[in-house]
């Protein structure tokens, strides 16, 4: 069974590789080196292949191309313009470092976030459900003594309950798809940390944070 990627598995490799580059320690063996340490799984294939592919002669960007899933496109370049300039070593360890404040930035928003997205979603269902067994109802009531038209000029409020009564399991659905995609992204996985990262990007907060 393959196991999941830790973000914070993926951070201690470029650091890992920068300090063994740094001690004189030949690429490919570096590579090794930090694989044997692993559990078997998929990531530590993918660094055996590394290992392989760079003993062989392949370029370190060239062979991480091969696994998009583990090593993002921009990681990728910037290890190709370090073998260029001959600074492997040093862009390996600011990789390693932007990584590392990556996953304490995407620590802290999990951290802050959880319990406010837990109260939200109780609140959102019991919101929905007072729509729909407790407004829906009395609309009905509502339209018995005083009529569709009073209701239409002025009682949307009650008509929007009765939407979602008729509606009501659509809406839990929906409702139940956001509480399964926020709780992936509280996950350390490296997918839904990545994830996470493209949306904090996108934050007005957030971009102060990125720019420094």
């Amino acid at each position: 069974r393959t196991m999941k990627v830790q973000f914070a598995l993926s951070v201690e490799f470029y650091r890992q590789l920068a300090l063994l580059l740094e001690a004189g320690m030949p690429l490919p063996e570096s590579i090794e080196s930090f694989g044997r340490g692993l559990r078997r799984s998929d990531f530590r294939r993918a660094l055996e292949t590394l290992g392989e592919d760079t003993a062989n002669g392949v370029a370190l960007a060239a062979a991480m191309a091969k696994f998009p899933q583990y090593f993002p496109e921009a990681y990728v370049k910037m290890i190709a313009a370090g073998e260029k300039s001959g600074t492997l070593p040093e862009v390996t360890a600011e990789i390693g470092q932007a990584a590392y404040l990556d996953r304490q930035l995407a620590g802290i928003f999990r951290d802050v976030m959880f319990y406010p997205g837990m109260v939200m979603f109780c609140a959102v269902t019991l919101f929905i459900g007072l729509l729909a067994w407790v407004f829906a109802p009395f609309f009905n009531v509502f339209e018995e003594y005083f009529g569709k038209k009073e209701i239409f000029s002025g009682k949307s409020f009650l008509i929007g309950a009765v939407w979602v009564n008729e509606h009501v399991w659509w809406c839990f659905a929906v409702l139940l798809a956001a509480l399964v995609i926020f709780w992936w992204l509280l996950d350390d996985g490296l997918r839904s940390t990545r994830a996470l990262l493209r949306v904090l990007r996108h934050l007005p907060g957030f971009r102060g944070v990125y720019r420094e």
